[in-house]
């Protein structure tokens, strides 16, 4: 693994969150934690559509799948809560999901993902969880 790719692919996850952030900075509390809960639901069902194909291409098993499915279902239930109403759970959720990123995928039986995809995702990953902690907690703090 070569160290240096790794560091630019979460530079690069990084840069693409604040893009994906920018446009909806200051479009308020409510909206901030519906858009912070469906991008989280939707970063789960990235690593699910992999599997899928993973499972079609026989590159991922069903035991894959399955778990990916279930990584839908873990991150809906802060996700949802966070939108509800507890905007640290949408930051403690993105930050707990770059370990799903790192912990579980970028190995040799997880070749249904692309190698660079993990590396990516930490860094958007972690530019969310501060951005959200940031936003609802810190701010209005100085």
């Amino acid at each position: 693994m070569n160290v240096d790719a790794v560091y630019f692919e979460i530079a690069v996850g990084a840069g693409l969150g604040i893009i994906a952030i920018f446009p909806f900075a200051r479009k308020g509390g409510e909206f901030l934690q519906k858009y912070f809960a469906l991008t989280l639901i939707a970063a789960a069902l990235i690593y699910a559509a992999f599997a899928v194909v993973g499972t079609v291409a026989g590159t991922a098993s069903l035991r894959w799948l399955l778990t990916e499915v279930s990584g839908v279902l873990i991150f809906s239930i802060p996700a949802l809560l966070g939108y509800k109403g507890r905007p640290w759970l949408l930051s403690l959720a993105w930050l707990l999901h770059l370990f799903w990123d790192t912990g579980l995928h970028g190995g040799p039986s997880t070749s249904f993902v692309p190698g660079f995809y993990p590396g990516l995702c930490v860094g958007f990953d972690l530019v969310f969880a501060a951005f959200i902690a940031y936003y609802f907690y810190f701010r209005d703090r100085g």
